[in-house]
């Protein structure tokens, strides 16, 4: 929920900087979150593999 909740506070924030950069004739900004998206979902599959693991154990 956390992850999710991240990611759509970062989109606002993203879109909102463009909006900014759109009106101002600007270049758009890169993507900074990426980076924070990848991590958190590596966490979480590692997560879940490990709880598959100790499962597949414990039979």
């Amino acid at each position: 929920m956390a992850t999710g909740l991240g990611t759509a506070l970062a989109g606002h924030a993203r879109w909102r900087r463009n909006e900014r950069a759109i009106a101002a004739d600007r270049p758009l900004p890169a993507a900074r979150t990426v980076t924070g998206l990848v991590a958190a979902l590596t966490v979480v599959v590692l997560l879940v593999a490990v709880l598959l693991v100790l499962e597949v154990a414990g039979r």
